[in-house]
């Protein structure tokens, strides 16, 4: 990338990109990106969860979420079923359990050269730095 942008949006979008392809590498192996672990990670603490729950906590378009969990579902790894007025119900199958069990190996990979990447000071600011942005 070389130098920073000026357009603050820019650069997040440049650091979100980059941030992507590093836990998207570790995840490679286990054969599910991290989008996908961001749904079946909150699958699994919330489950059942309907779409639309589901998209809203992920502060995901429901369309977008649903094309994903079709694909999860595809290789098995999420199963719904429909639940009187609550719409589609999604739970996590025995594989999807186990997947994300190795993915979470390779999830805390990604977290530490992150970290490590940072150090511990600048990993602190960056802590902070959210916080003040995500507020």
């Amino acid at each position: 990338m070389g130098s920073l942008a000026e357009c603050h949006c820019l650069n997040v979008r440049w650091l979100t990109s980059r941030t992507i392809a590093i836990y998207d590498t570790y995840l490679k192996p286990v054969g599910i990106t991290i989008q996908q672990y961001s749904i079946l990670r909150s699958i699994i603490r919330t489950s059942p969860i309907t779409v639309t729950d589901l998209a809203v906590k992920l502060q995901l378009d429901r369309t977008t979420l649903s094309r994903n969990v079709k694909i999860l579902e595809d290789l098995r790894l999420v199963t719904h079923t429909i639940a009187k007025g609550r719409g589609k119900q999604l739970t996590l199958t025995e594989s999807g359990k186990e997947m994300l069990k190795l993915a979470d190996v390779e999830w805390a990979k990604a977290q530490k050269q992150f970290a490590d990447t940072l150090g511990p000071e600048r990993l602190c600011q960056w802590n902070e730095l959210l916080a003040c942005l995500l507020k």
